[in-house]
């Protein structure tokens, strides 16, 4: 993909024709002006940065904070929706990517062609908690009279995928279940394997495995819960999703990451330490070699989202509708090394 073609597949996603400025020309008494030349640089001087609309207002506020520090750097946002990723990157249009998911790897896969290397990826913060606005994180449900309460992330996968260790788990019983559920088959459902995010959960937690054969594949979150709502012996597996499409009889499974973390509903104390596995991070994707040095500008902007006053900030941001959540001190310590 080159620059020009990316332009002309942002036109024709509307991409160009609504950028929100942030910031006002002054004085420039920062050390780390954008090169004139730059790709990520357009014609006014203003730094692009192309990505997830979920992230607006996050990035707004970094780029108000990064501004008070480094007055001659202003910012031009083009954050969308899906099919918008790391497109910027991609192209090499865009300073960084800001998604506030794991980047699926039918977007990584052409960034690899062109350079031979994955972008470097930094987490500054995690995406949702249980009663964070008016959506629930990404869960697993099952029918209101189901007795299960919990499941491991490997145990989860033993459910939902074919192939694992030590075996495939298809019966409630398998579960621990007794009485009339340990004689019935789990029924499966989730949306379509179709490079989004249950094909990140495949790939991010279960090896990449492919889905169970029995695996019904639904267009639309809703569509799951609604099976799910309609199945005691059901179980879906739900992205973000308003609180008030959830079905009355159907209720979230704690999660925890392995047998030795406790089991979560995804509180927001829990999602910061943590402990919740579901809540997606933070990501800033950035386009960086491997052995050579990290644009000047991007590692101040990953060095601010990652310090105290970046963290503070998105903590503040709790309450918007997309829960966003800092990281916890050991994960901070983590991504700057990456940059270091």
């Amino acid at each position: 993909m080159t620059r020009r073609l990316f332009l002309i597949t942002a036109g024709a996603l509307s991409l160009l024709c609504a950028s929100d400025c942030i910031g006002q020309p002054r004085d420039d008494r920062s050390d780390l002006v954008s090169p004139s030349d730059a790709s990520y640089r357009l014609a006014d001087g203003s730094v692009r940065v192309v990505g997830d609309l979920t992230m607006e207002p996050l990035v707004t506020r970094l780029n108000q904070l990064f501004i008070r520090d480094h007055p001659g750097i202003r910012f031009t946002l083009i954050l969308r929706g899906p099919p918008t990723g790391i497109d910027g990157i991609v192209a090499d249009v865009s300073l960084f990517a800001p998604l506030g998911r794991e980047a699926w790897e039918t977007e990584i896969e052409p960034f690899k062609r062109l350079t031979g290397y994955r972008p470097l990826d930094i987490r500054i913060g995690r995406r949702g908690y249980a009663g964070a606005g008016d959506q629930n994180p990404p869960g697993i449900y099952v029918h209101v009279d189901n007795p299960l309460r919990q499941l491991t992330m490997t145990e989860l996968g033993r459910v939902l995928t074919a192939g694992q260790m030590p075996s495939d788990v298809r019966h409630w019983g398998q579960l621990d279940l007794e009485g009339q559920w340990a004689k019935h088959a789990i029924h499966v459902y989730g949306t379509r394997d179709d490079g989004r995010f249950v094909t990140g959960l495949r790939g991010a937690w279960f090896g990449g495995r492919p889905f169970r054969r029995d695996y019904e594949a639904l267009a639309e979150d809703t569509d799951v819960l609604e099976a799910v709502a309609g199945d005691r012996y059901g179980i879906g597996v739900v992205d973000f999703v308003s609180r008030t499409s959830i079905p009355k009889n159907v209720r979230l499974v704690a999660l925890a990451q392995d047998v030795n973390t406790r089991a979560s509903l995804g509180e927001y104390d829990d999602v910061r330490q943590a402990r919740y596995p579901l809540s997606p991070y933070l990501h800033l994707y950035v386009r960086s070699a491997p052995g050579q040095p990290l644009n000047p500008l991007a590692k101040q902007y990953i060095r601010l989202a990652l310090s105290t006053d970046g963290q503070r900030l998105i903590e503040e941001l709790k309450g918007e509708k997309e829960g966003y959540v800092p990281l916890a001190a050991e994960e901070v310590r983590q991504e700057l090394a990456k940059i270091e």
